[in-house]
Formats: structure tokens, sequence, C-alpha cells
């Protein structure tokens, strides 16, 4: 089934023609050869996808970007414990853009269904739409954090963009979108009307500002996405050249690091986009290193993935539960849930009938903000939207 929409990556170039040591990633990659029906044997699933013609003539070339990342990924040392990778090789490149679109979603929506995780290596970042649209018929409600230095949303676009694109994510009806973040943006590259947009719907803007050097204290912000798509315009210039659009500031590359760890921890993520790579631009592999070093964190981070969560019954002993009242809830108390184990945090709300309607991740600043008679707006917004 997979075969149809896929060829394999030039081993040889990857390799650099040489063979993978044991204790290099390569080594340990299983590449698709044959359709494979049961993927209970596999940890992480990989896809490249060499399409760049929505992100327009600045930044064509980033069409080459899955086969480059993945030779800087398979020469780094195994992460300990390794888990098992199955590399699905690159989209078959397709006559229009809408028929790669079509390819993506169908592969996507066949790993989701298989319950792994899976790296998308773009490509343009455009590409998120299909990243998305591959829960169609797997899930109703969709949560997504986007990590970039800009906000993609332009009105009125009919034709989807790499930078345009969040406008067919906001439009969607099925899946339909629960929650987006907006993780890392940079003000004078924003248009406040679109703050206005994005706000008006009880989504999150969170600037670059707020989580430089704290990016472990926003873990809540991926443990509630479904999927990420990163940007890698989202690293300052120096420590990622190979970007179409050129920026002194943004992340440093071991904060990228950071991100992707959190979202390899994540046990709702089931997949991450990088997008925006272009190879043409780069110096000496610096932005492919860069994102290379990002998945291994990514292959870290899973490696610490649990279940836990005090909506599971025989794990209510793991959590200290804390209890605060607010008065335009008549009273009702929001309970704060503080594992023991990982220290992250849950709100359980006085709203909704079933039980997944009542717990979302949140941090300790939002009990803290509570604890003093306050809202913060993470846990505003959750209610704004169980509320409507």
């Amino acid at each position: 089934m997979l075969s149809q929409f896929l060829e394999m990556p030039d081993l040889a170039y990857i390799s650099d023609e040489k063979n993978y040591h044991q204790y290099e990633i390569g080594y340990h990659v299983k590449f698709l050869e044959d359709d494979i029906y049961d993927f209970s044997n596999y940890d992480i699933a990989i896809i490249g996808v060499k399409e760049a013609r929505a992100a327009g003539f600045k930044n064509l070339s980033c069409d080459m970007a899955p086969d480059e990342i993945r030779k800087d990924f398979y020469r780094l040392n195994i992460p300990n414990p390794m888990p098992k990778i199955l590399d699905l090789g690159n989209i078959l490149d397709a006559e229009e853009v809408l028929d790669t679109y079509e390819k993506l979603e169908a592969v996507l929506s066949y790993i989701y269904k298989n319950n792994i995780p899976v790296i998308v290596l773009g490509g343009s970042q455009d590409l998120t739409v299909s990243q998305y649209n591959g829960f169609e018929g797997l899930e109703d409600n969709i949560s997504v954090t986007v990590v970039d230095e800009r906000i993609d949303l332009l009105k009125s676009q009919e034709t989807i963009t790499s930078d345009g694109f969040l406008q067919h994510l906001l439009a969607s009806e099925q899946p339909q979108l629960f929650h987006l973040s907006m993780f890392g943006y940079q003000s004078y590259f924003t248009n406040y009307n679109v703050l206005d947009v994005i706000d008006s719907m009880s989504f999150e803007t969170i600037r670059l500002g707020q989580v430089r050097y704290s990016v472990p204290q926003w873990a809540h912000i991926f443990q509630m996405a479904d999927m990420v798509s990163i940007d890698v315009s989202c690293i300052k210039q120096s420590d990622a050249p190979g970007r179409s659009q050129q920026s002194p500031n943004g992340f440093q590359s071991d904060e990228l690091c950071q991100i992707t760890r959190l979202c390899g921890m994540s046990s709702k993520v089931k997949s991450i986009g990088i997008y925006e790579v272009n190879p043409q631009f780069d110096i000496r592999h610096l932005t492919t290193q860069a994102v290379a070093h990002s998945l291994w964190y990514f292959l870290e981070g899973y490696t610490y993935r649990t279940d836990e969560s005090p909506q599971i019954a025989d794990q209510y002993d793991n959590f200290q539960v804390y209890m605060v009242e607010h008065s335009e809830f008549n009273s009702k108390p929001f309970h704060f849930w503080n594992s023991k184990l990982s220290n992250h945090w849950w709100v359980e709300l006085p709203l909704g009938e079933s039980i997944e309607d009542r717990f979302y991740p949140c941090s300790k600043s939002d009990y803290d903000a509570s604890a003093h008679g306050e809202m913060s707006r993470w846990v505003f917004n959750l209610v704004a939207k169980r509320m409507h």
C-alpha cells in the first residue's frame, strides 16, 4: 500500500558510500524496501518530502533537505536505549503540488493508525497542512504547536503556501482545530491584526522573549500537541544559515534541541515536521547538523515517554492534588495535579461531561496564578474553548 507513494532514498549518497559503524544511528535504521503492514516492531518512523514549490522562488532549494539531514543524522552516535526506527524513504515526485499533499496525507494517515510517532523531513512548511489532514477520520479535535519566527497567516488566500498555510488549519472542519500554539514568534515580523485573530479564537501566541532560556518550563505546550511543525527560521542565522530569510535573532540551536526533546517526551505528539531547511544557503552543514542534533534529542526524549496522566485511575497515588476556587465559577474548584515522578502539571476544569474533557496539561505558573486569585491566560483559554 505504502510503496505506491514512496521511493527509497539514495543510500549510497546519504552514507557517503561508507558503512555505518555499530554505534551510529544509521546502522540501526530499517529502510522500507517492501510494504510493511505491521508497525508494532518499530518505535519511530521517518519520511522525507522533497516538495518546495509552494515556497516560491525564495526557497525552492529546500526540497534538497531530507537527504542532507539524513546524512548528518545517521552519522550521530546512538542514544541509550536506541529506539527502533523505520525510514520510509521519500514521497514520490508528483506533477502537481496537490498530488504531493495527497500522497503525504495517505502515508501519514496509515502511520497515525499504527500509533507510532513520525518525523517529517521537509520541504516547505505548507506541508504542515498534510501533516494535519492525515488525522482526518482518526481524531475529531487536533491540537497543533507551530515553532516559527513568523505567524504564517494570510487572509483570503485559497492556495496553500508556505507563508499562509495557517488559514487552512483554522478553517478546517474535519479534523477540527481544537488548539493552536504559536511558539517563539518575533513581534517585528508579526502584524498585530494577526495576533488579534488568533487571540479571538482563544489560541496561544507566545513570544520569543517569553521562552528564551526557559524552554523546559513550557513543556505543557508540547504535552498538549498532537503534532508539531517547526520552521528552521525559528533559529537565529548564525546557528542556522541554511534558510531563505536571514535574521540575526531567534532560538539558539541548543534550544531547538530542548524543544524537540520535549516533543519526544510527550506521549501525545504523533508527528513532528522540520521545514524550510535550504542546503543551498547552508555553511559547512551547520543547519543540517543543527536539525540532526535536534532529532537526536527527539529520540532521547522518546525513551522517556510514559502514559502518565491523572485521568488514569491507578495512577492517582503518583500525584499531589491542589484545589483552587474561582469566584467566576460560583466557587467551583479547579484541581491542579502535580506528578511526583516527572513534576509535570495538569489542570482539571470544573467543566465537561467526560473525564477527557476536563484534564489538560499546564505549568506550575498556571497553578501559582490561580493560588493568588488570578487565572492565567493558558487556563482562561482552555475554559473559553470548553464553554463554547
